[in-house]
């Protein structure tokens, strides 16, 4: 199972404070060997930047370098890739997260399935909006939920029926397992969203799978530092409860957590 990794603080990160990363990395490594990446604010263009290799991490020499340009920001999100599937999708750069689109990124770990004969990837793309379809580069279905994120966040602003950006992006989340429900798919779903302003966790699975156990999520909170990750690093950390939004807004700080309905009712 691919794993994630977030870790937002106040001020910037420091080599004192990178232990859990490594450890997170250290961790999650012998059981995730195909891939993995690091996403984080950059302090000279204040945008993300992405690394991300389709080995593990101990088979590659810039790891240290990079890690030396996170500790100078203020936020990290990392991602350990495992992939289940045939071999040719393993190892592969395209198939590696975090995903970037201009100032936003993506990662994600779950399952994507349906019990009938079903091309999964091609109804989920069908979904997307066409200006999105040429930039897909990979074939994994979590490259799509990004795109697909996009393309409701993009609807959901065009429509003027918002005054918040927050709603924006929590509504969008909503409508997005909304239409994969739709699809008749069964989704366990965590995911980590983030652009100039907020960074989205989520931890969700569909009705049909109510009885299924989720994929694990857990976070740690001080008030000057939020960590989550996709297994217990350190004794304290709390689970994240089933089909939830962590809302964290970066300039401020401040941490909102909600309740998505895994019955949408009416889709944006």
């Amino acid at each position: 199972m691919c794993r994630l990794y977030l870790q937002y603080n106040k001020n910037p990160i420091a080599k004192q404070n990178i232990s859990k990363l490594v450890h997170f990395l250290e961790t999650g490594t012998p059981k995730n060997p195909d891939g993995f990446g690091f996403a984080w604010i950059n302090n000279l263009t204040q945008n993300w930047s992405i690394y991300k290799n389709s080995t593990i991490y101990t088979e590659d020499n810039e790891v240290q370098k990079i890690i030396d340009f996170i500790i100078e920001s203020n936020i990290v999100v990392a991602h350990v890739r495992s992939n289940n599937n045939p071999d040719f999708l393993k190892n592969i750069l395209h198939n590696t997260h975090p995903f970037l689109h201009e100032t936003q990124i993506f990662c994600h770990n779950g399952s994507t399935r349906r019990d009938e004969e079903f091309s999964t990837y091609n109804a989920i793309k069908s979904k997307i909006n066409e200006k999105y379809v040429p930039l897909i580069q990979g074939l994994t279905t979590s490259e799509l939920f990004f795109y697909l994120f996009l393309s409701i966040k993009d609807a959901a602003i065009h429509s003027k029926k918002y005054e918040l950006y927050k709603d924006v992006l929590h509504d969008s989340v909503e409508e997005m397992f909304y239409c994969l429900q739709d699809l008749k798919l069964k989704i366990l779903a965590n995911f980590i969203f983030a652009d100039d302003n907020y960074i989205i966790v989520t931890k969700y699975k569909t009705c049909n799978l109510i009885t299924e156990a989720s994929k694990k999520l857990f976070y740690e909170k001080t008030k000057d530092e939020i960590c989550v990750t996709s297994f217990p690093i350190f004794p304290n950390m709390k689970e994240f409860m089933d089909n939830t939004i962590m809302l964290i807004n970066i300039k401020t700080g401040k941490v909102e957590e909600s309740f998505i309905s895994c019955f949408i009712v009416q889709p944006i």
